[in-house]
């Protein structure tokens, strides 16, 4: 598969920095990673992926989630995907359904 390449951190402007480092005290100032393309392991193990919004509108949201859905059954056709509904209590409370290819149709394009 692909690697990840540890690149330097990216300073934030001198006037900033601190009000940055205060809003983002876990990731400020950490190193950038990049993923670079490699060759891809064979065979490709299957992919289990979760997917939740955040309960709210969120135009895009659905087709965003059939990409993802599409690109792993790309990757290995026995890939699943769960959908957790009520948001993120959903993800909390185990309430989730497995995303079939019926379902996705039934979602894309919706918003």
């Amino acid at each position: 598969g692909g690697k990840a390449v540890r690149k330097e951190a990216i300073a934030a402007p001198p006037k900033d920095a601190e009000a940055i480092k205060k809003l983002f005290p876990l990731t400020s100032g950490i190193p950038l990673v990049e993923l670079e393309a490699g060759d891809a392991p064979s065979p490709k193990d299957p992919l289990k992926v979760g997917v939740v919004l955040s309960g709210g509108q969120a135009p895009g949201g659905h087709n965003v989630i059939a990409g993802i859905y599409d690109g792993i059954k790309a990757w290995n056709k026995d890939s699943s995907m769960y959908g957790f509904l009520d948001g993120p209590h959903g993800v909390f409370s185990g309430n989730f359904v497995v995303i079939s290819d019926a379902i996705m149709d039934g979602f894309r394009n919706t918003g």
